[in-house]
């Protein structure tokens, strides 16, 4: 089947809904919140320095989560305020982290503010990726850090829409990227790619070897799911670290 053209009718409409709908924070599903909590690690073991952090399509907040009581100031932005509220129930406190509802395509800070941008799991649902791509650079100070977090070679499957008779990606992925797709967006967007990593052996995950090893610190963990992924070479997540030029 030849898969349709990308068509976004309103996307920020479709993740205020989605979001007031559907909690993805919710940990009840154990395998996915420790592989969520594994890919966490590795997109922040590529954090370097302090500052302001934009973290841009926030979510559940996981970021500020991690990095609590340390060296970055974390900004949140995104399009639903239930996930902003959620953020700051979760947070619990006293001034509130800050936060903002706002586009990946246009976020309210000034251009140069930011040490830091993570894009976490957000390209592969934007229409345009290259233009949140040249926003992150407008946000960035020279030298400041982009760190992505995408799905890796993702064979996008197609369902038709009961309601629209549309052809509707699943997971409401639009594009799918490998080292070669992540790194020309980068490169014309203004940023040097510093390093690339592929997280999650699909393997290690559907035995449940990556649960059961739940204990291991992430460097351990590392090592079993590269070994993994040179038997079985397919992989999840792929991450990069940029640095705005």
């Amino acid at each position: 089947m030849v898969e349709p053209a990308p068509c976004c009718m309103d996307h920020r409409e479709h993740y205020r809904l989605d979001a007031e709908l559907f909690d993805y924070a919710d940990t009840s599903d154990r395998l996915s919140a420790d592989f969520d909590r594994r890919l966490h690690s590795g997109i922040l073991r590529k954090l370097q320095g302090g500052g302001i952090l934009a973290d841009v399509g926030s979510g559940d907040g996981w970021v500020s989560s991690f990095l609590a009581g340390k060296r970055f100031q974390v900004i949140h932005f995104d399009l639903s305020h239930a996930n902003l509220r959620r953020i700051v129930e979760r947070r619990g406190d006293v001034n509130g982290p800050a936060a903002a509802v706002a586009d990946a395509y246009s976020i309210p800070l000034r251009g140069g503010a930011a040490d830091a941008v993570i894009l976490s799991e957000v390209l592969e649902h934007l229409e345009d990726p290259a233009r949140a791509i040249r926003e992150t650079a407008r946000l960035l100070k020279p030298g400041g850090r982009l760190l992505i977090a995408a799905p890796y070679r993702e064979k996008i499957r197609y369902y038709l829409c009961i309601h629209c008779n549309r052809m509707t990606p699943a997971n409401a992925h639009l594009h799918s990227f490998d080292e070669g797709k992540l790194g020309a967006l980068l490169d014309d967007g203004g940023f040097d790619v510093a390093s690339r990593s592929l997280i999650g052996c699909r393997l290690f995950l559907v035995t449940r070897a990556s649960y059961l090893l739940r204990w291991l610190p992430f460097g351990v963990w590392r090592l079993f799911d590269r070994a993994f992924g040179l038997a079985a070479g397919k992989f999840m997540n792929i991450v990069v670290s940029a640095r705005r030029r």
